[in-house]
């Protein structure tokens, strides 16, 4: 699978953990692992299936770690259920951690603009109108203090700004999650060096699991 790492800021603790993705032909695992300041470790993990088109998803599960949740949904052509239960979400709505693959096929196509219905993984009445759009090119000073040059994506949320993504050669360089942002990185030491033992581990296991 194709193992996507970056590197999470705080917007006050700085750097304190990592969004990492393994993509395959019909799966993408999710993991959001991170300690800001002197709280507890924040873990959340998520894997999607679908047949190779993310709009057509057959079933995600979403652990929630801070609530000590896990939720189940299931996509047929008639409906979406969420542990059973009917979702408002239309068919053909993504949950918002599998959004990502969208991006991906929008900047590996040269789409300039991609829209799409999204909803909480673990709130399906909460349904959004969803748009990412390209909105200019910048060129970046990555934190090893590289120059590259990138194109900016915006996304839209009920028609409202959102997160920022910039992008360059078919991966996502930099993502700005109103405050905190996070910085791709292929090096397994950069990735972890500084972070708290159990915030490492996490991210260690992930990698282990997952091919790097």
């Amino acid at each position: 699978m194709d193992l996507q790492c970056e590197s999470f800021h705080d917007a006050v603790a700085g750097k304190c953990g990592a969004v990492l993705r393994a993509i395959g032909p019909e799966i993408m695992i999710t993991r959001a692992v991170l300690r800001p300041g002197d709280g507890p470790m924040i873990r959340y993990d998520h894997t999607v299936r679908h047949p190779g088109e993310i709009r057509r998803w057959r079933e995600y599960t979403y652990v929630d770690g801070p609530a000590n949740q896990v939720f189940d949904g299931r996509q047929d052509t008639r409906r979406i259920l969420v542990n059973g239960e009917p979702a408002a979400a239309p068919v053909g709505s993504v949950p918002s951690y599998a959004a990502h693959l969208l991006l991906l096929e929008m900047i590996n196509t040269g789409q300039e603009s991609i829209t799409f219905t999204q909803f909480d993984d673990s709130d399906p009445a909460d349904v959004h109108s969803s748009e990412f759009r390209v909105t200019g090119s910048e060129t970046l000073t990555t934190p090893e203090a590289a120059p590259i040059s990138t194109t900016r994506i915006q996304l839209l949320v009920d028609g409202g700004d959102s997160n920022v993504m910039w992008c360059a050669d078919g991966t996502v360089i930099k993502s700005d999650w109103r405050g905190a942002v996070s910085w791709a990185t292929t090096a397994r030491d950069q990735l972890v060096e500084g972070l708290s033992p159990d915030v490492r581990t996490a991210i260690e296991q992930f990698l282990d699991r997952h091919g790097s």
